[in-house]
């Protein structure tokens, strides 16, 4: 981070120039902390409403001859958009008939288009600890959903649902977890589909989360691809992964710096506390969370 008496901005180690005053805030802070909706975070073709009342007194509101002119545009019999059914009046033709007719949209009532899960809830944290895990330890994909990798069962169960570990002939356990719904919303977090290491990854979502979320989200990502010696480092072989990492530390107040595929945090007494009152109450491996409480520089736990 760079700065005059005017602005303050980011910039990679080599694009700083002679005479660019350096700034290492211990804290960073964002103007409004927000907490999406899963239908903020999920595609609106993957969404529908759930009520058949809403599209009803939508369409209601729409001036004669609006239908029609409606279904020929969408490629539809005028008498099929007549009806208020939530499969054919989807979100995205709601959007083009409320623009064009200045009708406000339905208010809420989104669900999942194939599951019918309630898009209208907020994130949980619970979640965010989940998202953590997935980038680290996780694959997505639209053909096979969401995977998780990892030797430690007591990781795989915090997923929901029952637990159904194969070995997957690399002395790991993998398993199906979470639902389409919330692998979209991941995504829709910055969480890539496929592999993590492609390209540039984009978490400015997770940074303007409340603190309590990002708690939650960095002991994922410890007790995925975290090491605790005498510091704590996580890998990030994608170099724009890493840089988010060193931001969301900061968020909390806990000092991080990237170096080559690695985020550190320093031994010094106060990352380690704060990291102790901040990251810890959510870590799940219960050997991280121990050599966490006596980081001392003599355990080595991957």
């Amino acid at each position: 981070m760079v700065g005059d008496d005017d602005q303050v901005d980011w910039k990679k180690g080599s694009e700083i120039d002679v005479g660019d005053y350096l700034l290492k805030p211990r804290k960073l802070n964002v103007d409004l902390e927000c907490v999406p909706t899963l239908s903020d975070l999920i595609p609106v073709e993957c969404q529908r409403f759930g009520s058949r009342e809403a599209i009803k007194s939508f369409k209601s509101e729409l001036p004669y001859g609006a239908v029609s002119e409606l279904a020929e545009e969408f490629d539809l019999a005028t008498g099929t958009l007549h009806h208020p059914k939530t499969d054919v009046w989807t979100p995205e033709r709601c959007l083009v008939a409320s623009d064009r007719y200045d009708v406000a949209l339905p208010d809420g009532g989104r669900e999942y288009r194939r599951t019918r899960n309630d898009l209208d809830r907020e994130l949980t944290d619970h979640e965010m600890y989940l998202a953590g895990l997935v980038l680290t330890d996780g694959t997505m994909s639209s053909d096979d959903g969401v995977r998780f990798y990892n030797t430690r069962e007591e990781l795989h169960e915090q997923f929901p649902g029952e637990t159904h570990l194969e070995p997957d002939g690399k002395g790991c356990y993998k398993q199906n977890v979470l639902d389409y719904a919330r692998m979209y919303a991941f995504n829709g977090l910055g969480i890539p589909f496929g592999s993590k290491n492609d390209g540039e990854v984009d978490l400015s979502t997770v940074f303007e989360l409340p603190e309590s979320h990002i708690e939650r989200f960095l002991a994922g990502v410890i007790d995925g691809d975290g090491n605790i010696s005498s510091s704590v480092t996580v890998a990030a072989e994608n170099r724009s992964i890493g840089e988010w990492y060193v931001k969301l530390f900061r968020r909390l107040g806990i000092y991080a710096e990237q170096r080559e595929n690695v985020v550190r945090v320093p031994d010094a007494e106060r990352e380690i506390q704060r990291l102790r009152d901040r990251v810890l109450p959510h870590l799940s491996h219960s050997e991280k969370r121990e050599a966490l409480k006596a980081l001392d520089g003599t355990s080595h736990l991957r």
